[in-house]
């Protein structure tokens, strides 16, 4: 049951980064959703799979390239759901390969409802895809900048309630500025995630070296 669980905050913590055309911040705490919600992500799965095989089984190629791309990214997913849970957090990387085969997937339907479509919807469907690239090319452009250093992409979009993404926003901020300046920052995480074993290891040597004996 956790396992299913996890699947389903997968599929629905990617998805949202796919429709809003946003990666989100560089570490993101992995936070399962309830029963309800991920009942509510396996409706949506099985109906997209379901049309898709049906269309498969009765298109030509570019459905069944289609249905492959589709089956590529759910299966993709699935060694996640064992890493993710275990590690309590997202790293965008891990949707690279999966979002591979929803762009199969995409570029296969596309090519399909192109030989059918009228040439009133495809000067239409031309123009959303030139508004989504421009989109695309302006939130890379903005991620692009957060690359600088570790401070500027760990504060890219902080959520300063993830105990996982400010203890790696506060090791950067250790280096650059000493434990005297991090100290609180410190104090937060462990208050926010106190498993994280890290967390515990930086306050108390950052306590150690200020000869401090609380934050």
């Amino acid at each position: 049951a956790p396992a299913l669980v996890s699947y389903a905050t997968m599929v629905w913590h990617y998805f949202v980064q796919l429709a809003t055309v946003d990666s989100g911040a560089a570490i993101v705490s992995f936070r399962p959703l309830g029963w309800p919600s991920a009942l509510a992500v396996y409706v949506g799965l099985a109906a997209v799979t379901g049309v898709a095989t049906l269309a498969a089984w009765s298109g030509g190629r570019q459905a069944r390239l289609a249905w492959f791309g589709w089956f590529w990214f759910l299966i993709a997913l699935l060694p996640h759901v064992i890493s993710v849970p275990q590690f309590g957090v997202y790293a965008n990387r891990y949707a690279y390969f999966p979002l591979m085969g929803l762009l199969v997937a995409t570029a296969a339907t596309a090519d399909g409802f192109r030989g059918r479509a009228r040439p009133a919807v495809l000067r239409g469907a031309t123009v959303l895809v030139c508004l989504i690239i421009l989109a695309a090319s302006l939130r890379t452009a903005d991620e692009a900048r957060a690359w600088r250093d570790e401070l500027t992409l760990f504060g890219h979009k902080l959520d300063p309630e993830d105990g996982f993404a400010l203890h790696q926003h506060a090791k950067a901020r250790l280096r650059r500025e000493g434990c005297g300046a991090v100290l609180p920052e410190l104090a937060r995480v462990v208050e926010l995630a106190p498993g994280l074993g890290g967390g515990w290891h930086l306050l108390a040597g950052c306590l150690l070296s200020t000869g401090r004996y609380e934050p």
